[in-house]
């Protein structure tokens, strides 16, 4: 708060030069200290309010306004909780942060990234029509080779879901890299209630040869409904890993970004209290989980 302060204080002595404005512009005197916020979330927003009064009035150098924002965005950004942090180049998913592996298989990637290959019984993944037998050649060397989870192989024929408990905010940011090797996919991230994890918000990928398309979803024991939805501007299955963004804002609206661009956006307010972890989940594919942020917001 006094680095707040002072900033406040910048403002004012940057501003005091000024002798004469229009009549209907607000005129800057010297702060004497006698406003006070609520909140440093209160305060950044009188702040930035301030700067931007000041460009309009050219009540200031542009370069001291410009120096000002940027440490005021970059005390904004320290003071963000993180709640969730893990690009699993450590080499143990068993701390900092705790994961636990509920079904399935994940292995860690000597990279980084947590590796999932979900194979349903009777089936074979395919790229462009074809067998992927690059991948199956992989899944053996990794197979007797590889950090893994229980279970030595990553090959599972049963849906892979790993979780991580953690006390997360109503309103969230969650960015993470994501690398699907081949189609049929289907994966998803999902923010959760209860030590079952049986409610919460799910965003889902899936693809096939044909299409691909991201969904949001609201669940509880009492069903899931499907939110919103919509397909990224290229399929995932390209050989590089892509950057997928969810934020849900105070009152509800949640944005979903994909490599930076937004895919859609929802306000739902069906959950109204914070979440007490994430999980990461292998429906069907071969699935790279390369890193994960998860932030207030």
């Amino acid at each position: 708060m006094k680095r707040m302060a002072a900033l406040l204080t910048a403002i004012a002595l940057g501003t005091t030069s000024i002798t004469t404005l229009h009549a209907a512009d607000v005129r800057y005197s010297e702060w004497k200290g006698s406003q006070t916020v609520a909140s440093t979330e209160e305060l950044i927003q009188r702040l930035n309010t301030l700067i931007d009064t000041a460009e309009r009035q050219r009540a200031a150098d542009p370069r001291f306004l410009e120096d000002l924002r940027d440490a005021l965005d970059a005390y904004g950004t320290s003071q963000v909780p993180v709640f969730i942090k893990d690009n699993f180049t450590d080499g143990d998913i068993t701390r900092n942060p705790a994961w636990t592996i509920a079904t399935g298989k994940f292995g860690l990637e000597k990279t980084g990234g947590l590796r999932s290959i979900v194979r349903p019984a009777g089936t074979g993944s395919t790229q462009g029509g074809k067998q992927d037998t690059a991948s199956s050649i992989l899944d053996t060397i990794l197979g007797s080779g590889k950090k893994s989870g229980p279970g030595g192989s990553l090959v599972s024929t049963q849906r892979a879901e790993i979780f991580t408990a953690a006390k997360i905010t109503n309103s969230f940011d969650i960015l993470g890299s994501v690398l699907s090797r081949n189609t049929p996919a289907d994966f998803e991230w999902v923010v959760y209630q209860g030590a079952d994890r049986s409610s919460g918000y799910r965003l889902n990928y899936s693809s096939d040869a044909a299409s691909a398309v991201f969904e949001l979803s609201r669940f509880s024991r009492k069903g899931t409904a499907v939110i919103d939805g919509g397909p990224p501007p290229i399929a995932m299955e390209d050989g590089g890993a892509h950057k997928i963004g969810w934020k849900r804002a105070a009152g509800g609206l949640m944005t979903i970004t994909f490599d930076g661009e937004e895919l859609f956006s929802i306000t739902d307010q069906g959950i109204k209290s914070g979440f007490d972890g994430i999980a990461m989940v292998n429906n069907t594919g071969d699935v790279l989980f390369r890193d994960i942020e998860v932030r207030g917001f």
